[in-house]
């Protein structure tokens, strides 16, 4: 079956994604009644939607003919829950969907029972990333970018100035928000006059971006992506170096990082963009800082480009995963507690620029889009890893339980991933059925945990001990 025929399939199903969302509303029970003297049983009425969603599936080829459903759920007794079905295939969703529509046939209620408890809505989520994965999109030049290198934070702050002006020139939205986020809130927007500088030297360095309100105005922009590039008194060197540059105008800075205080929650006290921000607001009132996700935030019509930098935004520089990596030591046995909040933020920054989202700590190699890319991310933790003794590691997975990785489609990601252990003498890869690629630590014998496969098409990275 073609890629464009499942996602049809998927598609005529995706539709009552809504009718399951609350798990109500799907049918009603008669109770018992005596009908000219005889008994009646109670029995199941299904909702018009629960009919016309059997139906979808019976069209679709989604009900299995000649497949033992009762043995198959006897064996698979967790098919019901959601951590079964996060990375369930094609194959085995339509095992779940004949199961659940063959015994609702011999114990009314059965499908009822599944749109309530959650399965069916459980069911519809996976096919729609499935989904997802099979749909052709643009590659995001925002991460090919990145894969090139992880020195970006230039190409940012340009792209950033470019928007604007092309903004401020048209469609305003955009250039708007930004000034009244990041300007101090006595300025009033520009109408006239607005000049936007990439990369403006002063005598201590460049200044990332420059916004000219006119002659007598000066918004400076200091543009992170990344927490680790921050430096102590660097606000109060380029504050000192434009107004040395541009003497007699109104200064105002504006600090642009991955998390401000707000959005990085109760990692704030562990980030150096929110201490550099707080020290230096001590001495110069007319500084903000704000995150890029509130840029990723401001509705404009930026089309494609604009499009692939706000997933950029949300999914490396500024996501879920890089806020947990700096929240205070002992909160989390992630990797920052062993390798450092640095190298783990560039860990996660190099991965999301690579594949698909970690999803509950496992990532789904079909999303992969750059293997060299996940492997490049890999060595940065074992490059970042402490000098251990007790020499090196030998490898106790042997050739014949490596053989299905290598022979599956993600067997070139899998040679790379085993190649380490050949690149790097305190690298080893330890299992009998699925493997784990380790990398020795002086505070621990065993190792630490880099990667776990979870068969030959996931990948269980990061998850605490």
């Amino acid at each position: 079956m073609t890629a464009d025929a499942l996602v049809a399939r998927i598609d005529a199903l995706l539709e009552y994604l809504p009718a399951f969302d609350d798990g109500t509303g799907h049918g009603f029970w008669h109770s018992v009644e005596r009908e000219g003297g005889v008994n009646i049983l109670p029995w199941h009425e299904k909702s018009e939607t629960l009919d016309r969603f059997v139906t979808a599936c019976r069209d679709g080829h989604w009900v299995l003919n000649g497949f033992n459903w009762g043995a198959w759920s006897s064996a698979q007794r967790d098919f019901d829950e959601p951590t079964f079905l996060r990375h369930a295939d094609i194959a085995t969703i339509e095992k779940v969907l004949t199961t659940v529509i063959r015994q609702d046939r011999f114990d009314e209620g059965t499908l009822a029972r599944a749109a309530e408890s959650g399965l069916l809505r459980n069911i519809l989520d996976r096919l729609g990333m499935i989904r997802d994965s099979l749909v052709v999109q643009l590659p995001n030049i925002f991460r090919v970018m990145h894969s090139v290198s992880t020195r970006t934070e230039p190409y940012h702050s340009a792209f950033l100035g470019a928007m604007l002006r092309w903004s401020y020139q048209g469609d305003r939205r955009l250039f708007d928000v930004f000034w009244r986020l990041a300007a101090p809130a006595e300025w009033d927007t520009p109408t006239a006059d607005v000049t936007v500088m990439a990369e403006d030297p002063i005598t201590s360095g460049r200044v990332d971006l420059v916004i000219f309100d006119g002659p007598t105005r000066v918004l400076g922009v200091e543009v992170k992506t990344r927490e680790e590039s921050t430096m102590p008194g660097q606000l109060a060197r380029y504050r000192e170096g434009l107004a040395a540059k541009y003497p007699g105008r109104q200064l105002a800075l504006v600090f642009l990082t991955p998390f401000d205080r707000v959005r990085a929650e109760d990692a704030a006290d562990s980030l150096r963009s929110v201490r550099e921000f707080d020290d230096f607001r001590a001495t110069f009132p007319l500084v903000r800082h704000i995150s890029w996700l509130d840029v990723a935030e401001i509705d404009c019509d930026g089309g494609d480009l604009w499009s692939q930098h706000r997933d950029y935004i949300r999914t490396v520089i500024s996501s879920e995963h890089a806020r947990l990596t700096w929240l205070p030591s002992g909160t989390s046995r992630g990797f920052t507690e062993f390798f450092g909040a640095e190298a783990a933020e560039r860990f996660d920054q190099q991965l999301g620029a690579t594949a698909g989202p970690v999803v509950d700590y496992m990532l789904d190699l079909s999303s992969v889009s750059d293997p060299d890319g996940l492997v490049a991310s890999l060595r940065i933790l074992i490059e970042a890893s402490p000098p251990a003794g007790g020499g090196p590691r030998s490898d106790d997975f042997s050739e014949t339980s490596r053989r299905p990785f290598l022979e599956s489609t993600a067997g070139p990601l899998h040679r790379a991933i085993f190649a380490l252990a050949t690149e790097y003498s305190t690298v080893w890869i330890q299992g009998k059925v699925d493997y784990g690629l380790r990398v020795a630590h002086p505070r621990y014998p065993s190792g630490i945990s880099l990667a776990r496969s979870r068969g030959t098409k996931y990948l269980e990275i990061g998850r605490p001990r």
